[in-house]
């Protein structure tokens, strides 16, 4: 068939390919506009702040300390085409209206989170506040969420005109009530507002303010929402160092894959599903374990969110898990597995970020320059003076290895630990001083925290006649369910390893929840955790666990033992002697 003419091409105009279809075109059009709204639509202020950057005061940033109040607050509803409609600023003693950057609607929260599609939300109803730029300022010193027939009486509250949430049949409209005071007034500000969802605890050091939509008693995935405010620059957020113990121990908690989600999710692989409830239950067992064993750190080995669209908003289900420690004041650090950013509102930095932000976390994002997010290190010091005793380590594993379009089939494989992170480690390693330890002068020995386990787990172990070198049960083999697409770091650390590097003594990993068990392998030890969550698939008649970690003899040696849920105590196991090389030679 002869070819029309070119301009018969024009005036007729490209046509349209028959396997695109008109529903194609709308989410093409509507995912322009996200994209457009997300850059170009104001307010839009920064995810998560940095603390102790002047910059922050007129950008929310929630876990910020800030001594200045609030001084107006309102409420506005923003829709891609036309941003968010707010009053103008007509003076200057505030700054410009912020977003609180979470919907008043936890459907539409739940929606714009659990995919991880845009990041910052760009369509539905929030709350808005101005800062003000003087301490002898009007200021705002309360706020509630209530219905017309539940607000707070007494003098000097205000009600704002727009709704939280508007009435609708059988639901009372639910407005934002404020109380201001001069600056002569004893009371202390409003200094930030945050929204939350579900029933968890909040963020630290904020209160309820009140509930904006009530839990929903026959659907169960309909969020809880809730109001927050905080006085003042709030509670002291510590980081503090870690140290040895005076009688030369260390002891460190693992634990791992908790998958926790906004909203409770039915418990897995138990008998009686109907009497568990996986937050509650595993945090129960988490205090248990916290208080039979008293640790000096806490370490969380990877998918502490679940993602898979159930964790669509990070900072609701993370104060669960990190109230315990706050309350008992024990340091923490995270590392992250294949499903901690597959949904929410955060990318990973801002993930690491906001984690480092919270009391007693050591977590750090780490060098910018290498592959994934929150490769770090921490020292533990001597218990009399400044040396490093032991290293902590702590590598990003990613998640899906990148397919290929030669292998697509790759992506059902695991990520791996790269060359450039392999090269970091190993340099940090070589970098630490030469300290007398003992009977010889060596740098300090170390861990590796590390989520997807390597290949190496696999290999055979250690043998002493008809003795293996492993403890411990295993369940899960490779596969899909299985390590690291490739091999490296392993390899690359014990090349430089001697007399002087010790180097890493121990690779800890999660991700598979049915595996308990630690092998040495050319005489390195890699153990796993054991999945501690009931929020987890498990195996049924299996119990949940953690492992701990003690190093003793001011880091000569190194023991590890696990506790089930019935707080049993198992597999007690010595990794290394103090009488004996930090480095045996392989069997």
């Amino acid at each position: 068939m002869p070819r029309p003419p070119l301009g018969r091409i024009l005036r007729r105009g490209i046509p349209r390919p028959d396997t695109m279809s008109a529903a194609v075109w709308v989410v093409l059009f509507w995912a322009l506009f996200a994209v457009v709204s997300h850059y170009f639509h104001a307010p839009i202020a920064p995810r998560v702040g940095q603390p102790g950057r002047l910059e922050d005061m007129d950008r929310y940033a929630p876990l910020v300390p800030q001594d200045l109040p609030l001084y107006n607050v309102t409420v506005a509803t923003c829709a891609p085409h036309r941003g968010c409609a707010l009053p103008r600023a007509i003076d200057d003693h505030a700054g410009p209206w912020i977003r609180v950057d979470r919907p008043l609607s936890g459907p539409t929260a739940r929606k714009l989170g659990m995919w991880n599609a845009f990041g910052q939300p760009w369509y539905g109803r929030f709350v808005f506040y101005r800062r003000a730029h003087r301490l002898n300022s009007t200021r705002l010193v309360d706020v509630r969420a209530a219905t017309a027939e539940k607000r707070p009486l007494g003098p000097g509250w205000e009600r704002v005109r727009e709704a939280l949430v508007p009435h609708r049949a059988h639901h009372p409209a639910v407005y934002l009530y404020v109380r201001m005071a001069s600056a002569s007034a004893p009371e202390v500000g409003v200094t930030e507002l945050s929204v939350h969802y579900g029933h968890h605890t909040p963020l630290p050091g904020f209160v309820s303010a009140g509930t904006v939509v009530p839990a929903h008693r026959l659907h169960s995935q309909k969020a809880k929402v809730t109001l927050l405010m905080r006085h003042g620059l709030g509670p002291e957020v510590p980081h503090p160092t870690l140290r040895f113990r005076a009688d030369g121990t260390f002891k460190i908690l693992q634990i791992a894959d908790l998958h926790f989600s906004v909203l409770e999710e039915p418990c897995r692989d138990v008998a009686d599903r109907n009497a568990c409830q996986s937050h509650n239950h595993t945090m129960a067992r988490i205090e248990q374990w916290l208080d039979a064993e008293r640790p000096d750190m806490v370490a969380f080995t990877g998918d502490q969110w679940n993602g898979q669209g159930t964790s669509w908003d990070e900072r609701s289900a993370t104060p669960l898990w990190v109230e315990p420690l706050v309350r008992r004041k024990i340091p923490w650090i995270p590392v992250f597995g294949n499903h901690d950013s597959e949904s929410g509102f955060f990318s990973r930095t801002e993930q690491m970020q906001f984690l480092a932000q919270l009391p007693y976390s050591l977590a750090q994002v780490g060098p910018s320059a290498l592959h994934g997010v929150g490769n770090y290190q921490v020292p533990v010091y001597a218990a009399t003076n400044d040396t490093e005793a032991w290293t902590l380590w702590a590598l990003d594993s990613g998640a899906n290895a990148p397919s290929s379009l030669w292998r697509p089939w790759q992506s059902a494989l695991y990520d791996w630990i790269r060359e450039d992170q392999i090269e970091w480690l190993v340099r940090g390693m070589r970098a630490k001083p030469v300290a007398r330890r003992g009977s010889h002068a060596s740098r300090p020995p170390g861990m590796l925290f590390v989520h997807i386990p390597l290949p190496e787990a696999w290999d055979a172990p250690d043998r002493d006649g008809d003795h293996e070198y492993i403890v411990g049960s295993r369940q899960e083999r490779v596969g899909r369910v299985g390590g690291q697409l490739r091999r490296g770091i392993f390899d690359a650390v014990q090349r430089a390893q001697d007399a002087e590097t010790p180097g890493i003594q121990v690779y800890v990993h999660g991700h598979m929840h049915n595996n308990g068990d630690c092998r040495r392998v050319r005489g390195t030890w890699i153990c796993f955790g054991g999945g501690a969550s009931y929020a987890a698939y498990g195996h049924l008649g299996l119990a949940r666990r953690v492992r701990v970690y003690e190093i003793r003899d001011h880091g000569a040696s190194l023991h590890t033992w696990q506790r089930t849920d019935d707080n049993a105590r198992t597999d007690v196991t010595v990794l290394r002697s103090a009488t004996g090389s930090l480095r045996p030679p392989p069997s």
